[in-house]
């Protein structure tokens, strides 16, 4: 049966208040009884619209936890645009600025560049969370807040020619964009470029060249800035040498369970400055070089 309108106003002042996860707008309730079989299961349709639409009724009270009881309801809620912009809202302030990103060009245009329209449909639920999310052929889209980290810490400028290894869903690529002259990605999954062509063209980005190929090695070109966007034991000799002077390349190297995102700056023709910015776990870059760990 349909929730009243009591229930749903209940549930809005409950978690006016509520963490990043929980939606603050009167949406559309539904009420199902659970079965036996359900009370220790979470119902398919919680699953597969994520963790954010977690509520459970028990008679007329709506909760963010399940009832104890056994004869109690579950909710399903639908999201709406209202949600979606609390959600986004909350994902900067409880996860982004937290992690140091404090730039206000950042942040703003985290609310630019909508980060569900990047995401694959069935983890679009996930868009918003503390997490990796899952992508074609294996890979993934980093978490929120190392992307923004990244982001910030590139500090690129209108006039920058930016090289991104990895297209993913075109989700960096959009962002970088936004700050660069030009971006050029490398993806060498057809599936992902062709993808990451799909969600930029969709979200009208234009100054993104997709490439199809392998970037592990480098790419053709000389650029203000590269980023790296898997793993790497050490970095190739070959991007130190596409870097422009006062470039920076950003790079995550290491091997599990230590990896460091490492921004190298070429500040002359010969010297380069390291730093290392945070700790972080990464997949490998596809294609990678192995390290080998004999000795002779």
């Amino acid at each position: 049966m349909m929730a009243t309108l009591d229930d749903e106003q209940r549930y809005q002042s409950d978690n006016s208040h509520s963490r990043a996860n929980t939606r603050t707008s009167i949406v559309r309730v539904f009420y199902k009884r659970r079965t036996k079989e359900q009370r220790h299961f979470m119902p398919a349709a919680l699953r597969t619209t994520g963790r954010h639409l977690r509520s459970f009724a028990c008679g007329n009270a709506v909760s963010e936890r399940p009832c104890l009881l056994k004869c109690c309801f579950y909710v399903v809620i639908e999201p709406t645009a209202m949600n979606i912009e609390q959600a986004r809202f909350n994902m900067i302030e409880q996860q982004i600025r937290p992690w140091n990103v404090l730039a206000q060009d950042i942040l703003d245009l985290l609310t630019v560049v909508k980060r569900e329209e990047f995401v694959p449909a069935a983890y679009r639920g996930m868009a918003f969370f503390d997490t990796d999310i899952p992508l074609p052929g294996g890979e993934n889209m980093l978490a929120p807040k190392v992307e923004a980290r990244i982001l910030q810490e590139a500090n690129v400028k209108k006039h920058e020619q930016v090289l991104e290894i990895g297209a993913g869903s075109g989700y960096m690529a959009a962002l970088l964009a936004y700050k660069a002259r030009h971006v050029t990605t490398v993806e060498i999954d057809p599936d992902l470029k062709a993808l990451a062509e799909k969600n930029l063209g969709t979200n009208g980005v234009t100054n993104v060249s997709v490439e199809l190929g392998n970037g592990a090695q480098g790419w053709n070109g000389e650029y203000d800035v590269i980023i790296i966007s898997g793993a790497l034991a050490s970095l190739p000799q070959a991007f130190l040498q596409q870097i422009k002077v006062g470039g920076r390349i950003l790079a995550i190297i290491g091997e599990a369970p230590v990896m460091n995102l490492q921004v190298i700056t070429r500040t002359s023709e010969q010297v380069y400055d390291t730093v290392n910015v945070f700790e972080l776990m990464a997949k490998s870059l596809h294609a990678a070089a192995p390290v080998s760990h004999f000795t002779f």
